[in-house]
């Protein structure tokens, strides 16, 4: 058996866009002062995703701060950079960040439940609209469906919850393909959901593939898994050299098909 774990976020659907909108609208309900965007404490809907574009500056800045973001709750400290010393981001570290998110999580509580309030709110007034914010990376529809055809079996193990990820592979056509959804609601450490699966499919680690965009999280679940790093998503150019350094697969969109049909078949 062959068992290849998406992640969702990143590997499987570009979020970035949606993620701006939803975590724009958290900030406004906790910081009665934020007006990051200008344009004003009106809270973005679906068609303000159009915003989200790299010739914003607010926007660039978001993307390349959201990279280091591990979970909803890092968009608060996101947003504080972004609004109080933008200047720093095109030199920001990881180090960098984790300060930030360490002087920023006494708000982290509040900020979450804000976070999936304006993404639950954004669901409730247009389903359809909601699901359009996050479109499929290019590819990768296939990706699964062939490896589902070939034999192996498909996992989407994600730090989203499980509603709003069945509603995104059910949109996309890909949830027919999808064997199980390891999602937050289990744990949203990549380890233990890579210990389950192990467990529960009574495989080796060597059947397992996982495969992220966040370096991290590939280096977490060595010896449960075989990790791939993406190098699309939120993979920064540093982290895929460190990953090569340490001697951890990465793969491209355009090698990614491939890539998957040579692992299935076992000569990977």
């Amino acid at each position: 058996m062959h068992i290849v774990a998406f992640d969702c976020d990143g590997v499987l659907v570009d979020y970035y866009g949606e993620d701006f909108v939803v975590s724009h609208n958290a900030l406004l309900a906790v910081d009665p002062l934020a007006d990051p965007l200008g344009r004003g404490r009106t809270l973005l809907a679906h068609h303000d995703l159009a915003l989200a574009t790299r010739a914003n500056p607010v926007f660039a800045g978001f993307r390349d701060l959201a990279t280091f973001a591990a979970r909803a709750e890092d968009y608060l400290p996101t947003w504080q950079i972004i609004m109080q010393r933008p200047q720093d981001i095109p030199a920001m570290t990881e180090e960098a960040f984790e300060e930030a998110r360490r002087r920023s999580v006494a708000g982290y509580a509040e900020f979450k439940a804000a976070f999936y309030r304006a993404r639950q709110s954004l669901q409730d007034q247009d389903l359809a609209a909601w699901r359009d914010m996050i479109p499929l990376f290019p590819g990768l529809a296939d990706a699964v469906t062939s490896v589902s055809r070939a034999g192996g079996v498909v996992v989407v193990a994600t730090g989203r919850d499980g509603d709003s990820t069945w509603r995104l592979l059910e949109h996309h056509g890909i949830s027919g393909y999808v064997t199980e959804l390891v999602s937050r609601e289990f744990s949203s450490q990549k380890d233990r959901q890579m210990e389950y699966l192990v467990d529960h499919y009574e495989v080796d680690p060597a059947q397992l593939l996982f495969i992220d965009d966040a370096l991290r999280n590939v280096q977490a679940v060595q010896g449960w898994a075989t990790p791939w790093l993406a190098t699309w998503g939120g993979a920064r150019p540093e982290h895929v050299a460190q990953a090569e350094r340490e001697g951890i697969a990465t793969v491209s969109l355009e090698e990614l098909p491939d890539q998957l049909m040579r692992w299935i078949g076992g000569t990977i």
